[in-house]
């Protein structure tokens, strides 16, 4: 759809599903730009000085990113009226933020603390709660279709494993059997992990011996394999 000279990196679906929201340095910085994939219309969405990354749409027509210009911290963008919103006001990076499904939370990573937890925030109120709170490494987390649970990556065993959790941050528990290879840059944007709209799989990016894979596993653990390599 872009053949471009430009980097275009990230896309993630709008809320109506006609275009698709994507970082793209074509007006020099990494920013936010939609594409209607009908008329193939570009539409830049932010103007940060430095760098944006990490989008993801809710339901209810907003977006969210994370914003490298001074610190990292998470932004709301309402696409229709153009405004932004600061939402995160900590030192450290906070980013990789996802939209409950009902759009009322977000569930991101930070490292506010020293290291990588997953963090909860409410839309309205702005309370945060780490959800993970522990030494080990924890990153990447996606929601549940239903909003109940929230699946992330840990090397809480020592190895990276997909790990689910009660959106509250109860019932911890380990999903996958095998260990899942990361690269050593683990915080990567590139790296993935997104629950089925059915709610029945899960899909993430692992960094093997043959190189990248797209990995499918069930949401009960069972099943993995793997579907692409070398994407």
């Amino acid at each position: 759809m872009l053949g471009d000279r430009f980097s275009n990196a990230q896309p993630t679906w709008s809320a109506d599903g006609r275009k698709i929201v994507f970082v793209s340095n074509r007006a020099g910085h990494e920013n936010l730009w939609d594409i209607d994939i009908s008329s193939g219309e570009l539409r830049q969405l932010t103007s940060a000085p430095e760098r944006i990354y990490t989008p993801s749409s809710s339901l209810t027509g907003s977006l969210a990113f994370a914003d490298f210009s001074h610190q990292t911290d998470l932004y709301l963008l309402h696409v229709d009226s153009g405004a932004e919103e600061r939402v995160t006001f900590h030192k450290g990076d906070n980013f990789d933020a996802h939209f409950s499904p009902d759009g009322k939370n977000l569930v991101y990573q930070s490292t506010r603390t020293g290291d990588y937890e997953i963090w909860l925030l409410n839309i309205a109120s702005k309370d945060e709660i780490n959800l993970t709170d522990n030494p080990a490494i924890d990153i990447k987390p996606d929601w549940s279709p239903d909003g109940q649970r929230v699946v992330f990556l840990s090397n809480r065993d020592d190895a990276f494993h997909l790990w689910v959790m009660n959106a509250d941050g109860g019932n911890v528990r380990r999903l996958t059997e095998q260990p899942v290879p990361l690269p050593t840059d683990f915080w990567s944007y590139s790296l993935k992990v997104r629950w089925a709209p059915d709610g029945k799989t899960i899909g993430f990016i692992a960094h093997g011996s043959e190189g990248r894979a797209l990995w499918t596993v069930d949401s009960d653990g069972t099943n993995a394999r793997a579907l692409l390599l070398g994407v």
